[in-house]
This record gives structure tokens, C-alpha cells and sequence, in this order.
């Protein structure tokens, strides 16, 4: 837990809370953690042995990524996560392979299906829900 006041730490570590622009009628609001527009079928990972599941082109929902979970990012199309900020793994890896990321969404990973077809909008911080 952090134990930091620190706006800078803040910043960092759990990023700025999204404002809902409504005017975009989006799903999910979130904050652009790497720009760019995806659109696919989801697949909500929660844990390290669901990533064997994962298939090329999938945008992958997550309460948050980690280091061990680099080697997939070439499959994906797109990354949605409750939680990120701009220096966090999804942020950066995304950004590395020019895949759109969508961070800060908080109940992402609760509220998309696996399989449902969404858009990730990286330039504006939101997510659509297709079907």
C-alpha cells in the first residue's frame, strides 16, 4: 500500500481519475494510456494461467498487467485496465507496441465479457461496447 501524499507519487502509481466526457455516449470512461483505436473481441484475464487462452488480435481486459505478461502484448489489438496510470506496465508496453490502451476504468474487467466485441479508444480514454 502506498503510504505517499505525494501528488508526484500519485500521479505515477495510481494515475488521475477519468471525467466523463457524455457527449462521447461511451460504455466506460477511462484515461489514454496509449493512443490509438482498437476494435475486437475481449478477453477478461485475471490471473496469470488465463493468458494461455489469449488469441492474436484480442484486446485484453485486466484489473492490471505486470511484467510477466509483456510476451502477449504482440498478440493483442488493445488493453483495457481498471487501474493504471502513465507509468504503469500496461501504459508502457502499450505505448512500445503501439497498441491503444484504456486505463482507470475501475470495473472493466466486471462489466466486459469475454468474447463480447468492444472498442478501445486510446485517443479519448473510453471503451464502446459493439455487442
Amino acid at each position: 500500500m502506498i503510504k505517499s501524499n505525494d501528488p508526484i507519487v500519485l500521479k505515477v502509481v495510481v494515475g488521475s481519475f477519468p471525467v466523463p466526457k457524455t457527449e462521447l455516449k461511451a460504455d466506460l470512461y477511462g484515461i489514454s494510456g496509449s493512443p490509438g483505436i482498437a476494435e475486437g473481441i475481449a478477453r477478461v484475464v485475471l490471473n496469470d494461467t488465463d493468458l494461455a487462452e489469449l488469441k492474436s488480435g484480442e484486446i485484453l481486459v485486466a484489473p492490471s498487467t505486470y511484467p510477466s505478461w509483456t510476451p502477449v502484448f504482440p498478440l493483442l489489438s488493445g488493453v483495457v485496465v481498471d487501474r493504471g496510470a502513465s507509468l504503469s506496465h500496461a501504459a508502457i508496453v502499450g505505448r512500445e507496441y503501439g497498441i491503444p490502451v484504456v486505463m482507470n476504468v475501475f470495473d472493466g474487467s466486471k462489466r466486459i465479457r469475454t468474447g463480447q466485441r468492444i472498442r478501445v479508444d486510446g485517443d479519448m480514454g473510453v471503451v464502446y461496447f459493439i455487442d
